[in-house]
């Protein structure tokens, strides 16, 4: 029977699908590659070969040989640049790399030694840097944001007490003076670690895998990526086999209960209309007034398209 279908397929050697199979896979890790840089073209941040590879943003895992050969290849074709065993997008601007390691690194050591004082609080389960000084890409005029992780229902409480020993030590970020300054913007308790489902994207996935920890009680940190599994979704390399964890003895005392949302009243009254970007609910607050993530989605989009 005469038909006009045509099954190019079934005409090839093993050896032709095979290599017709690896030029495709080929071409999945270019692109991967690519938009990976893409998306720290944002930053201006180049990436070493170790960051490029844990932080690839693609589903599927991908075999270090795979990947190897795609950066060469990329490389050739003058897709990417290379310069001291950093990449990034062929003539794309990007940061000093090591100087701004080195300031992060200088910031970090400070946060270690503030967190000391921070982990005397009772209710502190968790204490972790994020924003540009745990991405390594830190200036001199960068804040340090940390993202606290508290007892369950004791968020507005801890907040309160951490607010005052800052500002006794002179370390709290103000409009006034930010710089180097302490910002400790996000507060989580331990029944609420999973991020809001309609706040998950590239951007906030990046925030998550890169926290980088200065005090964990009770395995806190493991629960927290346990509870953000999603972030695989656009880290396919990411091994985070995590065993079943749990929560720590949750708090009964009627009193603190009350005092939490004594706490969660005065303050929420404080901020008043000052609130602009800001989430502040019983279990998790945010405070991101300059919330930079639109902006930040929308360069990497544009970027994505001209690939």
């Amino acid at each position: 029977m005469p038909t006009n279908k045509k099954f190019y397929f079934s005409k090839k050697s093993p050896v032709q699908a095979e290599e017709n199979l690896s030029a495709n896979k080929l071409r999945r890790v270019q692109r991967a590659i690519l938009e990976t840089l893409s998306y720290r073209a944002a930053f201006d941040y180049p990436l070493s070969f170790y960051q490029l590879a844990n932080f690839l943003l693609t589903r599927k895992r991908v075999d270090f040989i795979s990947f190897a050969k795609a950066v060469e290849s990329l490389i050739k074709l003058h897709k990417i640049s290379v310069k001291d065993g950093k990449y990034y997008l062929y003539k794309a601007k990007t940061v000093d790399w090591d100087r701004r390691k080195s300031i992060s690194l200088k910031f970090v050591e400070k946060a270690k030694k503030v967190t000391e004082m921070l982990a005397k609080i009772p209710w502190i389960q968790f204490v972790g840097l994020t924003g540009s000084i745990a991405a390594l890409n830190a200036d001199n005029d960068s804040d340090i944001d940390m993202i606290i992780i508290t007892k369950r229902d004791r968020v507005w409480l801890t907040r309160g007490f951490l607010f005052l020993i800052l500002k006794i030590m002179g370390e709290l970020r103000t409009e006034e003076s930010s710089k180097q300054k302490i910002c400790p913007n996000i507060f989580i308790d331990e029944s609420n670690l999973a991020w809001p489902k309609n706040k998950r994207n590239v951007y906030t996935a990046h925030e998550v895998l890169m926290v980088r920890p200065l005090f964990d009680r009770d395995n806190t940190y493991l629960k927290f990526l346990k509870a953000n599994i999603w972030i695989k979704g656009y880290f396919g390399n990411l091994e985070c086999d995590l065993e079943h964890t749990r929560t720590s003895g949750l708090e009964r005392n009627v009193l603190f209960n009350l005092v939490e949302k004594i706490a969660m009243f005065l303050q929420k009254k404080y901020m008043g209309g000052k609130i602009t970007n800001e989430i502040t609910k019983p279990n998790f607050i945010h405070f991101n007034k300059t919330d930079s993530s639109t902006k930040i989605l929308a360069k990497f989009n544009e970027s994505k398209g001209k690939l």
